[in-house]
């Protein structure tokens, strides 16, 4: 068992990844993207970065 409360399958986990990965790119665009002139790909591999910290982890 890792971080996350439940008991997870690696299915499970690589979907939880892929939820918060959406989550991330979203609040990027909300709250970063109108203050620094960033590009969403550095969005899009911060979601990767902590969906494989999910992953592997979770």
């Amino acid at each position: 068992m890792g971080f996350l409360p439940i008991n997870t399958t690696k299915g499970e986990r690589i979907f939880i990844g892929v939820i918060l990965t959406f989550v991330a790119c979203l609040l990027w665009l909300r709250f970063i993207e109108p203050l620094y002139p960033l590009s969403v790909w550095l969005a899009l591999v911060v979601g990767g970065v902590i969906g494989s910290i999910t992953y592997k982890y979770g």
